[in-house]
């Protein structure tokens, strides 16, 4: 039995089955298979999304902003899916097509690091996720790990240009999810936060050739990465919340040191970004949602400054199918 069938009679409540329901179908730039729940064994869920974003500044290593001079715009269109493998193991996987280009490919640094307009495939990534704690077992968390891995060798060829949609790594890496559902009234709430360890691999050299071995780091270094949503839902078809994005990356350059002849030079900014936003979800009685996400750059280091993020995609969510077992007399339903 699944973890979301004994939340509902566990309850009793009407607005839990539709929680859990929204954390199944519900998709977005910070909650396409996030948090610490699973499918059932044979469940699936899908999603497809359109995301936009624009910027043109950039914060140095002490905060300082400069401009580009031109905006730089990225449209995004991603599919994904998540498959129960077995009771609280699941498998996810994301690609997707990118559109770069700038308002005027010319004008300022784009002179010199090339805003050549690119269209590609966006770097693959994949999850292997184990729920290691159910909160309807009795622990007041949900909890679990996952394996990650992003594969974007096909990016680095366009990796030194400011209109780059992929920094040309393979990065592999471990997750931690922690999230909590439950009820304020008629009202449910659903929290959770992923703090993902990136390890990427170098596609590059350390800045200078004879510097000491504690000063170069791994060109590109490895990154921190922080996401969470607290998630009420109003009603059974309708959710929002606010929701936060932070990405560390633990060693690199600054931006006053980029140089248009090292390809690697922004795969190896030593960036700190954290973006915060808001989300809702429209979900309707056959478990398909229509998501709308929002975010904002908020502070950055040696990364763009005002950076915004519109998305908007639509999910579902198909449960294993159940049989009629005809041997016996009342019969009985079965997994199928």
């Amino acid at each position: 039995m699944h973890s979301y069938t004994k939340f509902g009679k566990q309850n009793g409540h009407s607005i839990q089955w539709a929680l859990v329901a929204f954390l199944l179908a519900l998709t977005s730039p910070a909650s396409g298979g996030n948090g610490p729940w699973t499918l059932g064994d044979g469940d699936i869920s899908m999603y497809g999304e359109a995301q936009y974003q624009q910027w043109q500044r950039a914060a140095g290593a002490t905060g300082e902003v400069m401009s580009i001079g031109n905006r730089v715009l990225l449209t995004r269109l991603n599919a994904g899916f998540s498959y129960g493998l077995l009771p609280r193991l699941e498998i996810e996987g994301k690609l997707g097509l990118a559109i770069s280009t700038t308002s005027d490919p010319s004008l300022g640094p784009c002179a010199e690091l090339s805003c050549k307009s690119l269209i590609g495939l966006l770097p693959i990534e994949a999850k292997l996720k184990w729920q290691i704690l159910d909160e309807i077992s009795g622990p007041p968390i949900s909890l679990a790990i996952a394996a990650t891995t992003r594969m974007g060798a096909h990016t680095a060829g366009d990796r030194h240009r400011i209109t780059s949609y992929g920094e040309g790594t393979t990065d592999f890496g471990g997750l931690l999810s922690i999230g909590r559902t439950g009820g304020l009234g008629s009202i449910g709430y659903a929290i959770w936060a992923d703090v993902q360890y990136r390890h990427r691999v170098p596609v590059g050299i350390p800045p200078a050739a004879d510097a000491p071995e504690s000063e170069t780091g791994t060109i590109p270094a490895d990154e921190i990465v922080v996401v969470t949503d607290w998630m009420l839902l109003a009603t059974n078809q309708i959710s929002f919340g606010p929701t936060l994005d932070f990405l560390y990356r633990i060693d690199g350059t600054t931006l006053a040191e980029m140089s248009p002849l090292q390809r690697d030079s922004i795969a190896s900014l030593h960036a700190k970004v954290l973006k915060v936003g808001a989300k809702t979800g429209i979900r309707s009685s056959n478990n398909t949602a229509i998501n709308i996400a929002f975010l904002y750059t908020v502070y950055a280091r040696n990364n763009p400054s005002d950076l915004f993020l519109l998305s908007i995609g639509v999910s579902g969510f198909k449960p294993k199918k159940k049989t009629v077992d005809s041997s016996s007399d009342l019969g009985s339903v079965t997994d199928g």
